[in-house]
């Protein structure tokens, strides 16, 4: 049903059932121990238990296997209930547990945050399977996710709205957290540069916010083009209907939080035609992907979700760590540091020095120096270069080439009056200086910035899915 009701973008990286009770009795003697921490009752319930239920699956088919070098793997699973606070508590008493060697956790970003200093202090390896907050980049060196930033997820749905849709006046709607905030500032910073326009942000608090008719009042009067919701399924359910009520149905975007059946189930009609960016789903053809949903839907008598996926990987990666690296939490640690290539049902798992999953990704007409731009275009955004070098150069990416990990594709038109393909072409040389070999150019004759001719978009988008399918599948 979801498939029916709401536009999902796949973006490739770049349940209630469950295991009856949680809690400590379930790990026995000589076993592995990995500890599962999110919100298991609660506001974000239903991604909290998709997450438990991906990651018993892959310990039971890791143990039917014959677990981890002939030891099993047992799960001890604790509820945060979207509380940083309790996250903070359950991550003392996970870490208190010496027998634990790895927790998959947590999942709002506000409870990873919460819990990160316990983990590290502590030396045991936190890796989330939903926390997308930019801020968990700084986290500690313990602190590590499976799912990529907001900062991607952010811009991609920016250049959906404004480039892609024409859609230039944006307003944005907030849970006022970690995850919330941290959407906001990244919509914030990239809808104007694609050339739109944010008419406003307002915030809200999740779980306690239920009437948003004032928000709704406001933004209305405003009639914007279109309106972002960073947030979780309950509250975008919530803004639809209440917006529907009062006879107000604009276009309605989101990201991951917004990308479950919930939001179906809560919204109903008043949540069809809403545009969310995902990161699986069920009818990818990927062999990996339809055992997963195979296995998934024998275990629990229902479709995976998104973070059942990631859920799943999450503990592929752990039991990765300790298979390699060994049953000891700084082993596990020091092997995640250097994990390459591993394949999951959402991806191919890296993992950068900030405990990031690196994918691949793609440039279209990418500025490569600001300060080859004229003073017009840039004097708004960056000020001038005398002014603010050091602005100028954190903007631009020729400073920034050293650090290619992944693979790139920059595509950009000959003749963009906007982006100039010069820009292409110092980036170009720069790759080459550096003996870098992982990315490669599509340069098209006759586009401009826009491009205008089907055979251009159709090449591009091709291009686009071919390297997805080369680094981020196999």
């Amino acid at each position: 049903m979801i498939k029916r009701i709401l536009t999902v973008v796949l973006v490739v990286q770049f349940g209630l059932l469950g295991l009856a009770g949680y809690g400590w009795a379930q790990a026995a003697a000589g076993n592995l121990v990995v500890g599962v921490a999110g919100p298991l009752t609660g506001t974000s319930a239903q991604d909290g238990n998709d997450i438990k239920n991906g990651a018993a699956l892959a310990a039971d088919i890791l143990n039917k296997k014959g677990g981890i070098n002939g030891k099993k793997i047992d799960l001890v699973f604790e509820d945060d209930r979207s509380d940083p606070k309790e996250a903070a508590n359950v991550a003392n008493k996970l870490a208190n547990d010496k027998r634990l060697l790895a927790v998959i956790g947590h999942f709002n970003s506000s409870c990873t945050l919460a819990g990160a200093p316990i983990y590290n202090k502590a030396g045991v390896v936190e890796i989330s399977a939903g926390s997308t907050s930019p801020a968990v980049s700084q986290a500690g060196p313990y602190t590590f996710r499976v799912i990529v930033t907001d900062a991607f997820q952010g811009d991609f749905v920016a250049r959906w709205m404004v480039k892609d849709e024409g859609l230039k006046k944006i307003a944005i709607l907030y849970e006022n957290d970690d995850y919330g905030v941290g959407l906001k500032d990244v919509m914030t910073a990239k809808i104007p540069a694609y050339g739109g326009q944010v008419v406003a942000t307002e915030s809200y608090y999740l779980g306690e916010t239920k009437d948003f008719t004032p928000y709704i009042t406001k933004l209305r009067a405003l009639n914007p083009d279109a309106v972002f919701i960073g947030g979780l399924y309950n509250e975008g359910a919530l803004i639809a209907k209440q917006a529907a009520d009062v006879g107000w149905k604009p276009p309605f975007f989101g990201v991951d939080g917004l990308y479950s059946q919930a939001l179906v189930d809560l919204g109903g009609k008043a949540v069809e035609g809403t545009r969310v960016a995902g990161f699986f789903h069920t009818a990818q053809p990927d062999p990996m992907v339809q055992q997963f949903v195979k296995d998934y839907k024998e275990k629990y008598k229902k479709d995976p979700g998104t973070y059942a996926a990631f859920g799943y990987d999450a503990l592929m990666v752990v039991a990765a760590g300790i298979e390699k690296g060994g049953a000891d939490r700084a082993a596990v640690m020091k092997y995640l540091t250097t994990l390459k290539g591993l394949k999951g049902v959402t991806g191919v798992n890296n993992f950068d020095e900030n405990g990031d999953v690196i994918k691949a990704g793609a440039a279209l007409r990418p500025v490569a120096d600001w300060a080859h731009y004229h003073a017009g275009y840039t004097v708004d955004i960056l000020n001038l270069p005398q002014k603010d070098p050091e602005a100028y150069k954190q903007s631009s990416p020729i400073y920034f080439a050293e650090g290619l990990k992944g693979a790139l594709l920059i595509c950009h038109g000959m003749v963009d009056t906007n982006v100039h393909f010069q820009d292409t072409v110092r980036l170009a040389q720069r790759l080459i200086e550096l003996g870098k070999e992982n990315w490669d150019v599509a340069f098209y004759p006759v586009e401009n910035h826009s491009f205008t001719t089907a055979s251009a978009w159709t090449d591009e988008y091709k291009r686009i899915f071919k390297l997805f399918e080369r680094n981020l599948k196999s």
